[in-house]
């Protein structure tokens, strides 16, 4: 794959024309070729990377510079410290702690339009009927019964952890 590498950051090169977006990809995709392999495999590859630069990405190449600079610290200095944004750790999105009316999001939908559950749980191959769950029952308490060794497996996790 090493040899080809060129070749498909070409072809990538070639993709934006159509699908400018990619830019993101391209720009990554190039960093980590020149962030994990060494001196003597980058350097024989430059003079391809160039080429197809020059050759089918000429009018591309201000929209791979600018993404570069989006994407890459503003200063030298500033380098040896800088992390890429594809390797930062992701911070899981916030749930907020109050819903509107007090209702789980989802769980107004599934009643609301029990044809699109129904049509969905046939292509997943699930049988079975429209429940509502009883108004002192919480939401969930029938899946602790009908599957008690997923609770206790849970439980024991969570007690080791």
């Amino acid at each position: 794959m090493v040899p080809a590498y060129p070749r498909y950051l070409s072809g990538f090169v070639h993709a934006l024309e159509p699908v400018p977006h990619l830019a993101d990809f391209v720009v990554e995709a190039v960093s980590n070729a020149f962030a994990r392999l060494p001196d003597p495999v980058l350097l024989p590859w430059l003079p391809t990377l160039i080429t197809s630069l020059r050759a089918g990405g000429a009018e591309l190449a201000p929209l791979l510079i600018r993404e570069a600079g989006r994407v890459f610290p503003a200063r030298l200095a500033e380098l040896d410290s800088w992390t890429p944004p594809w390797r930062a750790p992701q911070e899981p999105a916030a749930v907020p702690a109050d819903r509107p009316g007090g209702a789980a999001r989802g769980a107004a939908l599934l009643p609301a339009h029990p044809a699109t559950c129904d049509a969905l749980a046939e292509l997943l191959g699930c049988e079975g009927t429209w429940e509502s769950p009883a108004a002192d029952t919480p939401p969930g308490a029938a899946l602790l019964t009908a599957h008690p060794v997923t609770a206790t497996a849970l439980e024991a996790l969570l007690a080791a952890g």
